[in-house]
């Protein structure tokens, strides 16, 4: 009766096991197929939208949020298309593109120039040895350090 036990709940391992890797080969496989998906949908949306050229420019990219995304405001808007323009061209090529939907999902805030207390190194965002290094590293930045 003991040995039965014994081999009952090891064939229950094995077959929980087993069930466990398909489960979790199906949800690689569910995955790959939406990312791709998603990417060859915003590649063809792409292509509507520039009509043949390369580059999509700030005004087409806003008309796209419009819709999109229609209660994000104008500097939400040329926020994520300065995020998501890559080298500074003043355009959106298909690569950079594809990568829209992993920044319209992100908060985006505006910083008052000056306000000490909106940096993000400010004390009270963060510990105080991560504060000075922040202060210590925007200073040098900006050109005032310390000689």
């Amino acid at each position: 009766n003991f040995f039965l036990l014994i081999g009952l709940f090891l064939l229950l391992n094995l077959f929980l096991a087993v069930v466990y890797g398909t489960f979790g080969e199906q949800e690689k496989e569910k995955f790959r197929k939406l990312y791709l998906h998603k990417r060859a949908g915003l590649m063809l949306a792409f292509n509507l939208i520039v009509k043949g050229k390369e580059v999509m420019n700030l005004e087409q990219f806003r008309n796209l949020m419009k819709f999109a995304k229609p209660r994000l405001n104008r500097v939400e808007v040329l926020c994520i298309f300065k995020a998501i323009d890559d080298d500074d061209s003043k355009g959106i090529q298909v690569n950079e593109f594809c990568e829209l939907f992993s920044y319209t999902s992100m908060l985006w805030s505006s910083i008052k120039k000056g306000r000490q207390g909106d940096r993000w190194y400010d004390k009270k965002r963060c510990p105080k040895p991560l504060a000075k290094m922040g202060k210590r590293q925007c200073n040098l930045v900006n050109g005032k350090a310390r000689g």
